[in-house]
């Protein structure tokens, strides 16, 4: 099945009784082949029995999550596995993470008419590679250096705007700039990221538009803060990376989003995950979010359980298999992969099976290289299970299964339709 296709299969379908729905995002279990892995991915080199039987049972495809010309960021392919088309629906990561963090139901606390960044301390390894700090630094330790760089850069700057920095977690802070562009287009673009692990710092990525120079500034105070800084001391003398910069991506605002129920005749969702920006998208679709920082898959699974209990569709994203691939950790990103499989698709599967009809869709949003974590806009392995889902040929959940099916969803934002709606599924009975 190619694309629209699916639109065509979806008129054929009976009304359903009651259902319940459960997406599954393990974020960067999907990746190119290794020679590490005599030529597996590390999906394919996890052991995933569980997930292995769904998909026997069940369907497995391609879906494309990064169209052309899009983003290749966590937010914009996330939104896009929810149903949101990325090119008409801009994010901004930066404010995304702090509406996941703040209370649900409360206002995040910066003034619409400011820019704001994400400022990530990152290393800068042989070669000038970027890589994340393999040992986060603390809260304290991130809202010190934070400190001293607007402090630097009040002292350094006459001619800044105003901006103010905050710790937004550990080893991650916001950057807040008043836009007084006199009704320029304020959006200034930054390279994301997860674009850049274990390349090289180049021209282009330097940050592009209205804001550009402001940023750099920032970029470049900060290397020559942390160059020989007691903390960056302390860390040497017990083994860890210094960290060299931040790094200033994640700005704009973004258009609003319409709300999940309106694009999905009425279907509404509960969201349990580790990444606030996530749970920051969750809400601004109208959906319910849930944020845990750490999020072990026992506790994920017990979540997602409770929440079946009152929503028919429940999304339990997790980060660990990318945490440990944007760190190089091969063996710890293959455990974060079978881990999942082992504490969180049975008692989910046992769940859902206690209902006439229920539909489990796995997929991550990207896939992400196994050697310098960057994010790669190839397509994404999914993995169909329950009612109405059965293949005519049995295969495991894996990439170069799913590529050999007949299920490629070249206009990734569809899949979400396909998923709530397809092959015999029509209406949401309320």
């Amino acid at each position: 099945m190619h694309g629209r296709l699916m639109s065509r299969q979806r008129s054929h379908g009976q009304p359903m009784g009651h259902a319940k729905y459960v997406l599954l995002v393990p974020e960067g279990c999907s990746g190119r082949p290794l020679a590490d892995l005599d030529g597996l991915t590390p999906l394919e080199a996890a052991r995933t029995p569980n997930l292995d039987r769904l998909a026997a049972a069940g369907r497995v495809g391609m879906a494309a999550t990064t169209p052309p010309g899009g983003t290749c960021s966590t937010e914009s392919t996330f939104a896009c596995l929810l149903g949101y088309d990325p090119l008409l629906h801009p994010l901004g990561r930066a404010r995304l993470d702090v509406c996941g963090l703040v209370p649900e139901g409360d206002d995040p606390p910066i003034p619409d008419d400011w820019a704001v960044y994400r400022l990530d301390f990152v290393t800068v390894g042989d070669g000038g590679a970027i890589t994340p700090p393999p040992c986060e630094l603390t809260l304290p330790e991130t809202r010190r250096l934070l400190d001293e760089l607007g402090r630097e850069l009040r002292e350094s700057f006459d001619d800044l705007p105003e901006l103010e920095i905050r710790p937004l977690a550990p080893g991650v802070g916001l950057l807040l700039v008043a836009e007084d562009i006199d009704g320029e287009d304020s959006e200034t673009v930054c390279q994301p990221l997860g674009t850049v692990f274990g390349r090289p710092r180049r021209h282009r990525h330097r940050p592009v538009g209205p804001q550009a120079e402001v940023l750099q500034s920032i970029v470049e105070a900060s290397e020559d803060l942390f160059d020989g800084h007691e903390i960056n001391a302390l860390r040497e003398e017990t083994g860890q990376p210094p960290v060299h910069q931040v790094w200033v991506w994640g700005g704009g605002a973004g258009g609003p989003l319409p709300p999940f129920s309106d694009m999905q005749r009425g279907a509404e969702g509960t969201l349990i995950a580790d990444d606030p920006a996530a749970v920051g998208l969750a809400r601004r679709i109208g959906w319910s979010g849930l944020y845990r920082q750490k999020l072990p898959p026992a506790e994920a699974a017990r979540h997602a359980i409770a929440a079946l209990g009152d929503a028919d569709l429940v999304c339990l994203y997790l980060t660990a298999p990318a945490r440990a691939g944007y760190a190089g950790d091969l063996p710890g990103r293959i455990e974060a992969i079978e881990s999942i499989d082992r504490e969180i698709v049975p008692p989910l599967q046992q769940r859902l099976e206690q209902q006439e009809r229920w539909r489990m869709l796995v997929a991550p949003t990207l896939s992400v290289h196994a050697q310098h974590g960057t994010h790669e806009a190839d397509p994404v392995p999914f993995l169909l299970s329950g009612f109405g889902m059965s293949g005519v040929v049995e295969r495991r959940y894996n990439e170069p299964e799913a590529a050999d099916s007949d299920l490629f969803i070249e206009v990734g934002h569809e899949l979400m339709e396909y998923f709530l709606f397809g092959a015999g599924m029509r209406n949401l009975d309320r």
